[in-house]
Formats: structure tokens, C-alpha cells, sequence
């Protein structure tokens, strides 16, 4: 009996401040996974000084990728449904427009005005944060080595991730 008082009465007395406590704020699912990115990111700072990754609440600083992609074609180039879809299916996965533009820049004024060369690169800028690996590559390759979209294709390819 004495084991029951017992164990009734440390029930109560843990209980009840739980029962009496204000609800926990609902989070977001954002903000939950924020929390879980947050937290990643700390363990591995606490053990690596290098983080490979970019950050974790980056936002965009440039341009939308399909708003670079459509000024590219020009006038006419995003004028129909089925070449917005296009568009908007090869810039699936860019962070924003700026590897895009840097790609098509070195490509020259006539290397990105079609929809099958925006499309190769579009995709081929997939996982690509910043242009320094692509700038640093083509510095390398010199003006003839980045001037054909395969060629842009494959560097990007390569820099993606990194």
C-alpha cells in the first residue's frame, strides 16, 4: 500500500505542472526544418572548421532563372505555353538565374537565344550557388575553351555541388 501512496503521489507531483503548463507553440513545418538545419549545421561546425555546403537560409540574390532564361530568347521566346513549360522545366533546381545569365554571358549574344541552348543550360546550372567555379574553370580554358554550350554544359555539370 505504501509502494501505491508512493507512486500515485510522484505522479501527481510530476503530472501536474505538465497538465498546468502553457501549450507548446505550434510550429511550422518550416520552421521545424529550419530548426533541424540549424541544428545539423552547428554539429558540424562544432567538428569541422569547413563547411562545403552553402548556407542554410540563403536567399536568392539575383534574378529568377526563368526570367533570365525568357529575356535570353527574347521578345517572342516565352510567348507560348509550351516554351514557358520548357523553360520552367530546365530551371526545376536553379537558385536563381545568376548561373543562367553568367553561362549564356560567356557564350556570347547568339550562344543562349534558343530554346534547346537555354534549355541545356538551364539544367546543366542545376546545383550551382555562385559562378566562382565556373568563372575559375573558364579562366583556365581561356575564351575558346567555354564559347560552345557542350563545353559550358560540361564545366557546369562538373562544378555542380561544389
Amino acid at each position: 500500500m505504501k509502494l501505491i501512496s508512493r507512486l500515485l503521489i510522484s505522479v501527481v507531483l510530476f503530472a501536474t505542472p505538465l497538465a498546468w503548463s502553457a501549450p507548446a507553440k505550434k510550429l511550422t513545418v518550416q520552421q521545424l526544418v529550419d530548426q533541424y538545419y540549424q541544428q545539423k549545421e552547428m554539429k558540424a561546425k562544432l567538428f569541422s572548421s569547413v563547411s562545403s555546403r552553402p548556407p542554410i537560409n540563403c536567399n536568392p540574390s539575383g534574378p529568377s532563372c526563368t526570367d533570365v532564361a525568357c529575356e535570353k530568347l527574347g521578345h517572342f521566346g516565352c510567348d507560348d505555353m509550351s516554351e514557358i513549360q520548357d523553360v520552367g522545366r530546365a530551371c526545376r533546381g536553379n537558385y536563381d538565374g545568376t548561373c543562367v545569365a553568367a553561362a549564356c554571358e560567356k557564350l556570347g549574344h547568339f550562344g543562349c537565344d534558343e530554346i534547346t541552348e537555354i534549355t541545356s543550360v538551364g539544367r546543366a546550372c542545376v546545383g550551382n550557388y555562385d559562378t566562382s567555379c565556373l568563372d575559375s574553370v573558364c579562366n583556365r580554358l581561356g575564351h575558346f575553351g567555354c564559347d560552345e554550350v557542350s563545353e559550358i554544359d560540361q564545366v557546369l555539370r562538373s562544378c555542380a555541388g561544389n
